[in-house]
């Protein structure tokens, strides 16, 4: 039941406000960013679904297709608009992962969460467990 950086969705951050468009502009580069700026759920949603890949994409929707099933029929729309016939390279972004990892992390030790079962849950060491608290720590009182 561990969670590695790859499993944390950027889309369920995003649409529970631990990320905002601010923070994945700051992460996605100027041509990714033109999407977060359209639409910040389907950027988020893309980067879940297609990060580290080039994308093309269609000039029609097909409701049954994986476009439509990983975006919404919506947010697939909004991208066949925007980006028609283009080939999208969608980031990673896993330094945005590893700040919503880290995050969660602390807030589940704040609640008294055991540093080893912190550990293996996020496929971490003790040490690291701690070291990424304290580093909170440091950066709250700052």
């Amino acid at each position: 039941m561990e969670q590695s950086l790859d499993e944390i969705s950027i889309a369920d951050a995003y649409l529970e406000g631990v990320i905002t468009d601010d923070d994945l502009l700051a992460e996605s580069g100027e041509n990714f960013g033109a999407l977060v700026v359209a639409c910040g759920e389907m950027a988020a949603r893309l980067v879940d679904a297609y990060g580290g890949t080039r994308l093309y994409v269609p000039c029609r929707l097909d409701p049954g297709g994986q476009l439509a099933q990983a975006l919404g029929e919506q947010s697939a729309q909004t991208l066949i608009d925007l980006c028609e016939r283009e080939d999208v390279g969608v980031p990673r972004l896993m330094s945005l992962r590893r700040t919503i990892r880290n995050q969660k992390i602390v807030a589940l030790r704040e609640t008294g969460a055991a540093p080893a079962k912190l550990a293996l849950h996020f496929n971490l060491t003790e040490r690291q467990i701690h070291s990424i608290v304290r580093q909170h720590r440091i950066q709250a009182k700052a």
